[in-house]
């Protein structure tokens, strides 16, 4: 049984012929209840060998996400923005762990960190941003810097032989990134485009079992899965006229990924 709800409001006041401030907030509301049924030898784990076991499960959460943009127009052509936000990810219900196949040291391990629920993740964002035209609209250059303060990160974590995968919070982590696009028409049937990207994205802090050592991965300056330090793309098109009533284009384009890891483990 899932419930959610939200309401959200924004206004812009235009303050001054160049200057204009954004305000806005998003109040939400989660409930889940539910009963995750075993049967066979995985019930077990929930003390009966022969029959059925209903496992239930709740969780509940609520919040306010707040935003706020200024913008100030430094001309027609160069427009500046400054933001701050704050972003969150609901959080869940774990499976129970699969004691029968933990083992006695996995089951010390990972049912010292289990949690039969996991937190909303929640991160404050700041960004400053340009947009920039030049050469009378044919060339586009935008560029921004951001940071992200991240609370109680959800973290995939795989539980060893329990053959379990839950979710740990990590209680602090951070990004810190720099992207920019240029785009180009210098005529009418030629354009070319650029944009990188460098973000550093690390956990800030410890997540430990029984003991002092770090679990899986979550030690402060390890970096966050599926998080590229680099990427890049780079296009070329070129348009024409084929027919009185017909246009032509064609565009190649080339897209770099840096490394990354699946998982923090």
């Amino acid at each position: 049984n899932l419930q959610q709800f939200a309401v959200f409001g924004e206004g812009t006041w235009r303050f001054a012929d160049q200057w204009a401030a954004t305000v806005g907030a998003r109040y939400y509301q989660y409930d889940e209840d539910r009963v995750l049924t075993f049967a066979g030898v995985f019930s077990a784990a929930l003390g009966n060998l022969a029959g059925v076991t209903n496992n239930p499960g709740s969780v509940e959460s609520d919040g306010f996400s707040p935003r706020a943009i200024l913008s100030y127009d430094v001309n027609d052509d160069v427009k500046i923005n400054a933001q701050v936000a704050r972003g969150f990810r609901l959080g869940g219900i774990n499976d129970p762990l699969n004691e029968p196949l933990c083992g006695a040291n996995d089951l010390a391990l990972f049912g010292s960190i289990f949690s039969p629920t996991w937190e909303d993740e929640k991160a404050w964002n700041y960004e400053l941003g340009a947009k920039t035209e030049l050469a009378g609209g044919r060339v586009q250059f935008n560029s921004s810097v951001f940071y992200s303060d991240i609370e109680n990160l959800q973290a995939n974590v795989d539980s060893g032989n329990c053959s379990s995968r839950i979710v740990v919070n990590v209680p602090k982590a951070h990004t810190l990134g720099v992207e920019a696009e240029l785009f180009a028409k210098p005529c009418d049937r030629w354009d070319f485009g650029i944009g990188p990207t460098w973000v550093e994205a690390e956990i800030d802090s410890d997540v430990t079992g029984i003991a002092t050592t770090p679990l899986a991965g979550m030690r402060e300056g390890n970096r966050m899965p599926t998080s590229p330090e680099l990427q890049g793309t780079a296009s070329i098109g070129y348009q024409m006229r084929v027919f009185n009533t017909l246009e032509g284009f064609g565009v190649f384009s080339v897209q770099y990924v840096g490394s990354s890891f699946t998982q923090l483990a």
